[in-house]
């Protein structure tokens, strides 16, 4: 699956952006929060490789579990633009 994980991000700019960070926030919920630890471990390791194939820095487990919460505030205060 790695070979698979480098030939997508070979060609990550060929894809829709939208699509490329609804993939990147699921492997790293799925990095920080699969209930297996291999897999949680490989999906960690996926989201780091993502991440770094964007010139970003990782999100925190706290930071995204205060992002994804049951707060509105804290969720609307982690948008750019707001939903109505």
């Amino acid at each position: 699956m790695d070979e698979k994980v480098s030939e997508y991000l070979r060609y990550v700019d060929e894809l829709p952006h939208h699509f490329q960070l609804h993939f990147m926030h699921a492997a790293e919920i799925l990095g920080y929060k699969h209930s297996d630890f291999m897999i949680r471990k490989w999906w960690n390791k996926t989201y780091n490789r993502i991440v770094n194939d964007a010139h970003l820095q990782p999100e925190t487990c706290a930071r995204m579990d205060w992002r994804l919460g049951d707060i509105e505030s804290q969720w609307r205060a982690a948008e750019e633009v707001t939903a109505k």
